[in-house]
């Protein structure tokens, strides 16, 4: 009686399938984690892009009437209208940020900010200062 030796195992394949399981779930959440802090810095991305527009729709002229607080639906759509932002991140002239919880606000002394979610705030440890300046309360 002759064997036959080609292939593997169920024993070497069970083998195989259990340490890729452990290694998975290694690595699993540094995945998550770099995810999510790729999301936060897009977040702060956009928070330059609301400055840099509503700058630069303030240098051209245009009066601005934007109140303290979370920047308005109004604020946004003025924006929009004067071509100063695109509207592929808004729903409902609502910016769409990343993280849910995130907001911006403004403030007439720090211009706009980013109000990181409390779930997401352990994430802002690891940004580097010039990012750090973009959080309310971050600096």
């Amino acid at each position: 009686m002759e064997l036959n030796s080609r292939g593997f195992t169920l024993i070497e394949l069970v083998v195989v399938v259990v340490i890729i399981g452990i290694l998975s779930t290694m690595i699993m959440p540094q995945i998550v984690n770099t995810a999510q802090e790729i999301a936060l810095k897009s977040d702060i991305h956009a928070a330059q892009s609301i400055q840099n527009a509503i700058d630069m729709y303030q240098a051209n002229g245009n009066t601005l009437n934007i109140n303290s607080g979370p920047i308005s639906e109004a604020t946004y759509k003025s924006l929009l209208d004067a071509n100063y932002l695109t509207n592929k991140d808004f729903k409902d002239n609502t910016l769409n940020l990343r993280l849910k919880g995130n907001a911006l606000t403004y403030s007439s002394t720090d211009g706009v900010l980013l109000n990181v979610s409390s779930d997401y705030s352990e994430l802002t440890q690891n940004l580097d200062d010039s990012l750090k300046n973009w959080i309310a309360g971050g600096n």
